[in-house]
């Protein structure tokens, strides 16, 4: 059996099953550790270190892995909007942005390196910009590691510990395996004690950051946090004229790794040639999987069909130069990508999966497909492709839904909320 998550289609099913066998123990080994170690520091920090207040300005220190400039834009943009904000240090991978009062530290690895000397190397990064910038917030994105990293080293630097749980809960149910991390993923299966300690590591953080209701209510229901936040990533609404006409009829947008299970987009490409033989996609990423993809679009007779065009800088450019945009995850949190669709008058054409729900609805944002049925999500998007009155319609509701709720200056009012939050909190705590 393939490990969870894995599309078999994409893989040597006995080498996967061999090699899962001989990482989930390690796996759960390095993790137990980790969550260890974590709590080791949490706890003395709690005993050695006192809570500062925090100040009228803020300083922010950021620690994640950052796939592309509009992701980490979508996350520095509204911080930056919000006047209160003195400076942003992000530590991890990634990009880099000239922003003002933004510093980088660490990013893209100069060489290749094994994930425990990467891990090693954040950590004390981190540390030594946190000694320096004596930061008010630190924030995790995801749990592991960049969570349990951020909570340690605000406990041990007196600063509040903001755990983003960008990818939804999938990032802590059954302690993490069927999440996009390499390493909780070689878990291979679910563990209810990994989940138990992780939900307890989560409920240690001043505040978990959400991007839609469905997270909000899970974090609610498990009791994860005393204050939490919706807060999606932002968009700003394309300025590029949409092309009257388009190169492309779908295209879609993200990382080529297994979560993002671009194989089906494949398999409804190839079903909907078989109704519209003139059909044009593009796909646009790169990742470990791109290899086997454009195999599977051989196998599948579509290869003429379908444009790979790797990562981009020009994604505004391509989105206006199609009609639909196409998302088949098996988990998201609120997708990047799809926002920035909605933004640039696409509808989207996605499952509710994750936090989606809270901006597709079916034909109005778009259409909710079911992406493991491939014939009847095929028909339902040529239906849509022939119909160009309810494509504009569909896509103008979607960039007025985005305008509403996820503009630079929407998400900058929340984060503020939320740190007026953390504020009240502190001060209800110091006269107690």
């Amino acid at each position: 059996m393939a490990p969870a998550g894995l599309n078999p289609s994409l893989i040597d099913s006995q080498t996967a099953t061999q090699a899962a066998a001989r990482g989930s123990q390690s796996a759960r080994l390095l993790l137990r550790g980790l969550l260890a170690l974590t709590n080791l520091a949490e706890v003395a920090g709690r005993r050695f270190v006192t809570a500062q207040p925090l100040r009228e300005q803020v300083r922010l220190i950021l620690v994640g892995t950052f796939y592309h400039e509009n992701w980490l834009r979508a996350h520095l943009a509204p911080l930056l909007r919000w006047p209160r904000v003195e400076s942003i240090d992000v530590v991890g991978e990634g990009p880099t942005l000239r922003l003002d009062r933004v510093r980088y530290h660490n990013m893209t690895p100069a060489t290749p390196t094994s994930a425990a000397a990467r891990l090693a190397r954040r950590w004390n990064t981190l540390r030594q910009v946190a000694r320096e910038v004596k930061p008010d917030a630190i924030i995790g994105y995801h749990i592991m590691p960049n969570g349990l990293l951020a909570l340690a080293a605000a406990r041990l630097n007196g600063a509040r510990a903001i755990y983003q749980m960008t990818g939804g809960p999938v990032q802590l149910l059954g302690g993490g395996w069927q999440s996009e991390n390499p390493l909780l993923a070689r878990l291979g299966a679910a563990s209810v004690q990994l989940e138990h300690r992780m939900f307890e590591i989560a409920r240690r953080f001043d505040a978990i950051v959400v991007r839609g209701e469905s997270a909000a209510r899970f974090v609610a229901q498990h009791k994860l946090a005393a204050v939490w936040a919706t807060i999606p990533g932002a968009v700003e609404s394309a300025l590029i004229a949409p092309n009257a006409r388009p190169d492309f009829d779908l295209i879609s947008v993200g990382r080529l790794v297994d979560v993002k299970r671009v194989d089906r987009a494949l398999a409804i490409i190839a079903a909907l040639r078989t109704i519209r033989p003139g059909v044009r996609a593009a796909i646009v990423g790169d990742g470990p999987l791109m290899q086997a993809l454009r195999r599977l679009a051989e196998q599948l007779g579509i290869a003429d069909a379908v444009e790979f065009l790797g990562a981009r800088d020009d994604v505004a450019a391509l989105l206006v130069r199609s009609r639909a945009f196409l998302l088949t995850s098996c988990n998201e949190g609120l997708s990047i990508a799809a926002l920035e669709a909605m933004a640039a008058g696409l509808p989207v054409i996605a499952p509710r999966v994750g936090d989606m729900g809270d901006v597709l609805e079916n034909d109005v944002t778009g259409l909710v497909i079911q992406p493991d049925d491939a014939k009847t999500a095929a028909q339902r998007i040529a239906a849509l492709l022939d119909d160009a009155p309810r494509r504009t319609a569909l896509g103008l509701a979607a960039r007025e839904r985005v305008q509403r709720a996820c503009s630079v200056d929407h998400v900058a009012s929340r984060w503020a909320a939320l740190f007026e939050r953390l504020r009240d909190q502190s001060r209800a705590g110091a006269s107690r």
